[in-house]
This record gives structure tokens, sequence and C-alpha cells, in this order.
């Protein structure tokens, strides 16, 4: 096994920490199903039999990605009556011939369906977006379940979105989270009429895992994941917004393993609550510019741990969220910090990586 140190994969932003599990998970599902993760003075570490070019390799020629789309969104690329960038996207993918496209456009062809069934029922994308989920839930691949259960949580009322993808089902703002997972993932797969090479994305990795390299990012924008550039974020007062292609296919690919659950918790008011691993809601104390005026919507708690898990175990663990304050489960981010302190989470968990939605 090599020990493979990762310093472009840290526990913040949140978006370095997700593709420090996309990284894990990738691995684990599709190349080496031994390999471990764990965190080592603020950096991740993989422990594989692949080498570092190895793992390079792996993810420019041959990593599969995850089918995410979102028919019922407005911006998700399955109209056909206009021709924006994001149909314009979605039938690039289409039309690919490429292998490790081939459960993408299963998925596509999956989500047309939905799409003209839903429209056909006169079905709003807001008010009966329920049944909308329902339905691409229903007919998807097996694959693409994560994805769903990770931005809409069906609950006995209406749905609940996750704040850690989303507050809309996969949309930040303007943001649809799987069209700009499609276009960031036809750069580094060097897809047709990209203008981007094999060894221009092998820079990319390079320098978003290893941190080594000088690969220019390119323009976009992480939103959340990695809040960078836009309005006073330079002596001058605005910088433009860059991105690490690869940053953001990784972190989406990390964000799968903390898909929502459906919890009842009697304790509450009797009725369905969204359970999202190690989501609370938001306590503001704990730094500088906490104010109880300050919206919120929630804060996650992301676990760190130092002896190597697979990802099937860290894909248990975080599925379970284990965080217990005087026997019931933690509410807020106080909860959280009590329970970290008092053990009431899943031991191997030695410290958390805080963020919160304002």
């Amino acid at each position: 096994m090599n020990a493979l140190r990762m310093p472009g994969c840290r526990p913040e932003p949140l978006g370095s920490y997700l593709k420090s599990l996309g990284v894990l998970r990738l691995v684990g599902e599709q190349e080496d199903p031994e390999a471990k993760g764990s965190w080592r003075a603020g950096t991740f570490e993989l422990k594989t039999n692949l080498t570092e070019q190895g793992l390079i390799d792996f993810l420019v020629r041959d990593y599969r990605p995850t089918p995410l789309l979102a028919p019922w969104t407005r911006g998700g690329g399955f109209r056909t009556d206009v021709d924006r960038t994001s149909e314009k996207v979605l039938r690039a993918f289409e039309s690919s011939t490429d292998a490790r496209l081939e459960s993408f456009r299963s998925t596509i062809s999956s989500g047309q369906e939905v799409f003209r069934s839903a429209t056909e029922k006169g079905w709003d994308r807001t008010k009966d977006k329920a049944q909308w989920v329902t339905l691409c839930r229903a007919n998807f691949p097996d694959e693409s379940v994560l994805w769903i259960d990770a931005v809409v949580v069906l609950t006995s009322d209406d749905p609940v979105y996750p704040p850690l993808l989303g507050g809309a089902g996969g949309v930040l703002g303007r943001m649809d989270l799987s069209v700009n997972f499609m276009q960031n993932l036809s750069k580094v797969l060097a897809l047709p009429g990209t203008n981007t090479s094999e060894g221009q994305s092998r820079a990319w990795l390079l320098r978003s895992v290893f941190g080594v390299g000088s690969a220019p990012l390119i323009a976009g924008s992480a939103g959340q994941f990695d809040p960078g550039g836009g309005v006073n974020s330079s002596p001058l007062g605005h910088a433009d917004k860059l991105i690490n292609p690869w940053d953001y296919v990784l972190l989406l690919e990390g964000a799968l393993l903390f898909a929502g659950a459906a919890a009842r918790r009697l304790s509450f008011d009797g009725k369905g609550k969204a359970a999202m691993p190690f989501m609370v809601n938001n306590s503001t104390v704990g730094y500088a510019s906490g104010s109880s005026q300050e919206g919120s919507r929630g804060e996650v708690w992301l676990p760190l741990w130092s002896r190597p898990v697979t990802y099937a175990e860290a894909a248990h663990f975080i599925g379970e969220g284990r965080s217990d304050w005087r026997g019931r489960q933690a509410r807020t981010g106080l909860d959280m910090a009590k329970a970290a302190a008092s053990l009431g989470v899943d031991r191997g968990i030695e410290g958390f990586s805080r963020h919160a939605f304002l």
C-alpha cells in the first residue's frame, strides 16, 4: 500500500473537504476497494495500491462519473423549446460516444421520460416538486439515487432541501449544480468541443489533489463550497471568480456521502424531519462575526479522523451521523460542541470542521 499525502485536500474550505471524500469514494468504488483514507496534520492521506501516477491515470482516463441530473429544476437542461447553455451541455453528453459516460447517457434517457411524463401531467416544478423527485427516484438508475437523496429529502410533509447542496434541490441561487458539474466534467474529461487536452486535465488534477504545478485556473464559481472572488475580494474591490474544474467535479462526487435520510423524531413534534448527517441548527457563537440577527440555513460539522478507513466504513459512519447530547440527537451547534466534548459521537472521530450556511 502506498501512502499518498494530498496537500490539495484539506478540511477547509468546504469544497476541499468534500473533494477529499470524492477521491476516497471514486477510488474505493471503481479501482481499489481496500483503499483507506484518513486526516493527518490537516491533510488528507490515501493508502492504496495505486501510485501517485496511477491515481492520476485512473481519474483522467478511467473514472466513470456519477450521473448528476435534475429534471425538476428550471435550468436542468431538459427543455426542448429553448437553446440555453444547459440544454447544449446535456445534448453534448447525450450524443457523446465516450465509454465513461455510458451511465450518464442512460440516466439522461430516463430523465427525458420523466420530463415528458411530468409535463404532460401539468406538474409545476415548485408546487409539485415532490412528485417530480418521486418519479425520478422510481425511474433513474441506482447510481443516481445517492444524488437525489443528497439534494432532496422526501418527508411526510413538504420536501426538505439540505443546505449542503443548495436550498432548492441542487440549486445555489441561480447555479444549477448538475449543469455546472457537467460543464466542468466535460473539461476534465477533455470531451470534443471543450478545447482542453488530457495534458491540461492532468495539470489541473495535480494542482487540485497534490497542490503542485502551475495549471491556470479558469473563469467560474464554486459558490458556497469555495467562496472566493466577487465583491470586496481584492484590494481593488473586485476580483474575477476562478475555479479548478477538478475541484468542482470531485467535491460533488464526495458530497454524495452526505445523502440525507427521512427520520421521524417524536421528541420534536411527531412529524417527519429531514436528518442530514452532522447537520444542525446554527448557533451564533464560536466565530467572530456571530450575530443573532444573521439569517442562517444551519451548520454542518464535518468529521475528521486519523485511523485509516475504507470508503464503505466512511460512508457508514457519516451516513449514521451520530452526535448525542444527554440521550438525544444534537439539534444546534452548541449541542454538537457538547456532544464532541462528552464523546457523544462515533469512536474514532477526533475533531470536526465546522461550516455555517449564512
